[in-house]
């Protein structure tokens, strides 16, 4: 693996905040934390405010330019059950921002591991780690509420195998549940979410405003866990639609616009 921070090198909250820094005069606050970690003696405490009274967003990055090499990008989180949205984003030396959406879902602490081929971008293709320049942590409110939290982040590193505890590296959620797309209104892809409590077959599939099928996003048996699926439009005209999950018993429905 390649460590990309463990958080052990800092003396202080000062020293951290010299390399994580907070972007656009966000409410985002790092801290050097003891108490809630994953590895190690510390971990990087992020406290943040979105929405009335903040930024509608919060952003910290850190500057690396160097050479990473890895298939998946692995790190220890604990979220604060608030449902908004993390998004990663690895800026790479031809200054392409590469994107990864991540739901702050449930509070307990876990390892998770992003496929580096999951990271998206405008450009298209996949990242190369080669001649990173930043890694940077936005979060938004997303389909969530605004106000403040916090979350607790560790062992960052670029990994050849996902990063694993006992347990998984994945909370299970304990009801099933479909999450509101986002963005939305869109143009022309966006991120659906959805809470899986079991293992079983699931079935994911887009209407238009007439009831026709315009797509089938998902079609096959997933694990227990939180899921996202990416929807691209591109092929479909402005309008309203619907996405209807169905996984065993369980069935429902959300709206999304497509404004081109």
């Amino acid at each position: 693996s390649a460590l990309l921070d463990d958080f052990e090198s800092y003396g202080s909250t000062d020293d951290l905040r010299s390399v994580w820094q907070k972007k656009s005069s966000t409410t985002a606050d790092v801290y050097l934390d003891d108490t809630i970690k994953g590895g190690g003696d510390f971990s990087m405490r992020l406290d943040y405010g979105i929405g009335p009274g903040y930024k509608i967003y919060a952003r910290i990055e850190k500057i690396i330019d160097q050479n990473y090499s890895g298939d998946y990008l692995s790190f220890w989180l604990k979220p604060d059950g608030s449902e908004r949205l993390m998004q990663i984003a690895i800026r790479d030396a031809n200054n392409t921002y590469w994107t990864y959406d991540l739901y702050l879902i449930g509070n307990e602490p876990r390892y998770v591991s992003i496929p580096i081929r999951e990271f998206d971008s405008s450009a298209g293709g996949l990242l190369n780690l080669k001649d990173m320049k930043i890694i940077r942590l936005t979060i938004r409110k997303g389909t969530a509420e605004d106000g403040t939290g916090t979350i607790y982040l560790d062992d960052m590193s670029f990994t050849n195998v996902p990063t694993k505890i006992a347990g998984g590296n994945r909370a299970t959620p304990n009801i099933f549940r479909l999450y509101p797309n986002f963005p939305n209104p869109f143009n022309p892809s966006t991120t659906i979410a959805y809470a899986l409590p079991e293992t079983g077959s699931v079935q994911i599939v887009v209407y238009n405003m007439l009831g026709k099928k315009v797509a089938t996003l998902v079609d096959e048996k997933q694990s227990a866990g939180l899921n996202t699926i990416e929807w691209d439009a591109s092929t479909l005209p402005s309008g309203l639609y619907f996405y209807k999950i169905s996984a065993g018993r369980f069935q429902a429905q959300q709206k999304c616009l497509l404004v081109k």
